[in-house]
């Protein structure tokens, strides 16, 4: 069963655990601006927004004239925090509610391609809405990077739902196999600064991962109990958190 991204007070539990410090906004700006220059860079889609955690990113890179936000969640998308620049969209990337042509310098997808029911169709539509020259970001867990996300070792149900979700780097690119583009960078990308284990404990008990919607009342008050003492533990014993990491395909349409 897929997580409900309208189910009532999800979008704003999300927005509050999942939205990036001012650290990793820094972090994903300088990568995404190292791909591709801000003079190339005036309109931006975004697609599978969620609450526009990557908006302040696009901002810093790039300085986008236009932000075109598309997400099949209108709590999501209402949840996000408005802006002269962005135009949010309520559609589902299988059939993008967007004119079929070319009018975007970026295209940029984030934890969303492995929900579609179609991902090489779903990137074919993508990659025709970018003008000669501009650059296609996924930015993607895999089946390598999942335990990056420590508390996913707690609770068996959410990360049996993560694997059976998430690609492996291989799936990716088959996926980008024969497309109008060329990939021209396959990088995994770890936080630069890990979630402090406060945080990281209150995004749990917010239940702020959408794989956690998906676990029972039971196995959520275990799991929550067992990450709790991990986190004391390896803070008694000052060991690090590992970072997140995530893999950031960058593709190129000539």
């Amino acid at each position: 069963m897929p997580t409900d991204y309208d189910a009532q007070t999800f979008a704003e539990r999300y927005n509050r655990s999942r939205a990036l410090s001012e650290g990793l906004v820094q972090q994903w700006a300088t990568v995404l601006a190292a791909r591709t220059p801000a003079q190339e860079v005036s309109d931006v889609l975004d697609a599978g927004c969620g609450t526009g955690r990557f908006w302040p990113v696009f901002r810093l890179a790039w300085s986008p004239h236009r932000i075109v936000a598309v997400d099949r969640s209108a709590s999501m998308l209402l949840t996000a925090r408005p802006g002269s620049d962005v135009v949010r969209v309520v559609g589902d990337l299988n059939a993008l509610p967007l004119r079929p042509d070319p009018a975007f310098d970026v295209v940029f997808v984030s934890m969303s391609l492995h929900y579609s029911s179609d991902p090489q169709a779903c990137v074919a539509e993508l990659v025709a809405r970018l003008r000669p020259g501009g650059r296609l970001f996924v930015r993607t867990g895999t089946d390598e990077t999942l335990l990056s996300f420590d508390f996913l070792a707690h609770f068996p149900s959410a990360l049996a739902a993560e694997r059976r979700a998430m690609p492996r780097l291989a799936d990716l690119m088959e996926w980008l196999k024969g497309q109008a583009v060329t990939v021209v960078a396959v990088e995994t990308v770890a936080a630069a600064t890990p979630t402090s284990r406060r945080r990281a404990l209150r995004q749990v008990v917010r239940r702020g991962f959408p794989s956690l919607e998906l676990v029972s009342r039971g196995e959520f008050v275990l799991g929550t109990a067992r990450y709790a003492v991990n986190l004391a533990l390896t803070w008694v014993m000052r060991r690090p958190r590992p970072p997140e990491r995530s893999v950031l395909v960058t593709a190129r349409r000539p």
